[in-house]
């Protein structure tokens, strides 16, 4: 049953249908609408150390993929890195795993970091709020919370 429902997730996020009777068959699961609304590109100022605005970060979420890519000013790429994410609910509490980092474009190009990482997060509207700090593995890192605006859907 387990791997039904991934597959018609997959299906669903693949833009495939599956039709029994002239109905659709199979409702994704919490995780899999998840993974579907989170889809698209998304952005954020990028600030230096006094508060101001000096070039923006985009997140583009494809599939199971996320790239993160930091700009400059004058909207240079900077840095650009690439991991694999896991999104799950627990305690009504929603988790957003990834991978090890892999570096892509900037000075740590071709890089691979060695831990994996997450966050609580939320989606309200066209905003995605990427919560740090409030994990239990997290007690060291301060709280702290990034806001994303949702730039365009994945297509």
């Amino acid at each position: 049953m387990r791997s039904f429902l991934l597959l018609v997730g997959l299906m669903y996020l693949s833009g495939t249908r599956l039709y029994a009777a002239d109905e659709e068959v199979g409702e994704l699961t919490p995780e899999a609408a998840d993974l579907a609304a989170v889809q698209g590109l998304w952005e954020r100022d990028r600030k230096d150390d006094q508060g101001n605005v000096a070039g923006r970060v985009t997140k583009l979420i494809d599939g199971r993929t996320e790239t993160v890519s930091h700009y400059d000013g004058d909207g240079q790429l900077m840095q650009s890195h690439r991991v694999e994410i896991t999104l799950t609910r627990e305690g009504g509490v929603r988790h957003f795993g990834h991978s090890e980092i892999e570096y892509i474009a900037g000075p740590n190009k071709g890089r691979k970091s060695d831990r994996r990482g997450g966050y609580v997060y939320k989606l309200q509207g066209d905003k995605f709020y990427e919560i740090h700090g409030v994990l239990v593995r997290d007690d060291q890192e301060p709280l702290g919370v990034l806001v994303w605006k949702r730039v365009a859907p994945n297509a």
